[in-house]
């Protein structure tokens, strides 16, 4: 298995964690469920955690498709910009949701505000998320890109004589 593969395998997970963390969480605060905040905020920090596979293995993933015929190099550019932005936000994330996680574990009088700040965070790590996600898909699939830096019906016909 080599990093690319693991790029590929890993890279969803904090995207769908993260959502799933923010609604678990925006549920438990809704409904003052401190169970159900404490879950949130573990799958919280099990978003930030799963950003690491994903960031580490993404040079050797961009090494196999950059001379890949129809690979913009801009968009790879702003992708790896992207992701280095998205997993400095979400490790942020992983540190206030663990230490949101042992206040509430505490019954400290910080915990609300701690949870609150961890939700907010969230929000601010989805769009971030958001963004490395559209622009890794662009990466391959120029049918995606909204200005196009390759001719797309040369690109797929070139991708199919590979495939051949």
């Amino acid at each position: 298995m080599n990093g690319h593969y693991i790029h590929l395998l890993s890279n969803h997970f904090p995207v769908i964690l993260c959502i799933t963390g923010f609604i678990v969480l925006t549920i438990g605060l809704w409904r003052h469920l401190k169970t159900v905040k404490q879950v949130g905020l573990f799958i919280l920090l099990a978003a930030s955690l799963s950003t690491i596979p994903a960031y580490i293995s993404g040079e050797e993933a961009e090494h196999v498709v950059e001379n890949k015929a129809g690979t913009s190099e801009s968009i790879m550019e702003e992708h790896e910009e992207e992701a280095e932005l998205a997993f400095i936000f979400t490790d942020v994330l992983g540190v206030l949701a663990f230490v949101a996680l042992l206040l509430s574990f505490r019954d400290h009088s910080l915990s609300v505000m701690a949870n609150r700040i961890v939700w907010l965070m969230s929000i601010v790590c989805l769009f971030f998320l958001f963004n490395v996600g559209k622009s890794g898909g662009q990466i391959r699939r120029p049918e995606l890109r909204t200005e196009q830096a390759v001719d797309t019906s040369a690109a797929l016909q070139q991708n199919e004589e590979e495939n051949e």
